[in-house]
């Protein structure tokens, strides 16, 4: 049975500042920057910076997401931008 990780839901829930002018707001206020096969840069609303990374959620198709929590665990916090 396959289980949905809502990697992005999350990110547009968390709270993102931007490095560059200190805006501080959720991922949903950030305006969509380059977009990859995995998910999209979130910039700042304000000023253009970077805040960060949104992934695309994703099914695993045997229901176990120790390897996938172990993967989001290791990224930087959302507030802090992406590596």
């Amino acid at each position: 049975m396959s289980q949905r990780l809502d990697l992005w839901g999350e990110a547009m829930r968390s709270l993102r500042t931007c490095r560059k002018c200190g805006w501080a707001g959720t991922g949903a206020l950030c305006v969509t920057g380059e977009s990859f096969g995995d998910g999209v840069e979130l910039d700042c609303p304000r000023c253009r910076g970077r805040c960060g990374f949104a992934q695309y959620s994703i099914f695993t198709s045997d229901g176990d997401l120790s390897r996938v929590e172990r993967a989001a665990d290791s990224e930087v916090a959302p507030s802090s931008g992406h590596r």
